[in-house]
């Protein structure tokens, strides 16, 4: 998991502790990313902050509380970037 931001407010909402626990019950990273949207925006209403998650099996999920983000990866399997601005 990569963040960025508002350092105390990702800190605040454990955010990453909360999506290591997610992933370790198994849910893809696309999942994980998105309950920890939800979270992040009820423990920090006004945070600004961004991450994107790696699940084991090579799944990728953005999630962001930010205007604007720009975001970008590339699995091992794939030809290209997925690249974006939300």
């Amino acid at each position: 998991m990569a963040t960025t931001g508002q350092g105390e407010h990702i800190i605040h909402a454990g955010l990453s502790f909360l999506v290591m626990r997610l992933l370790a019950a198994g849910l893809p990273a696309a999942e994980a990313a998105s309950h920890a949207t939800e979270a992040f925006l009820a423990a920090t209403p006004q945070g600004k902050a961004g991450w994107i998650v790696v699940d084991a099996a090579g799944g990728v999920g953005v999630g962001h509380t930010s205007r604007n983000i720009a975001y970008a990866w590339r699995t091992s399997n794939a030809a290209d970037f997925v690249t974006g601005v939300d």
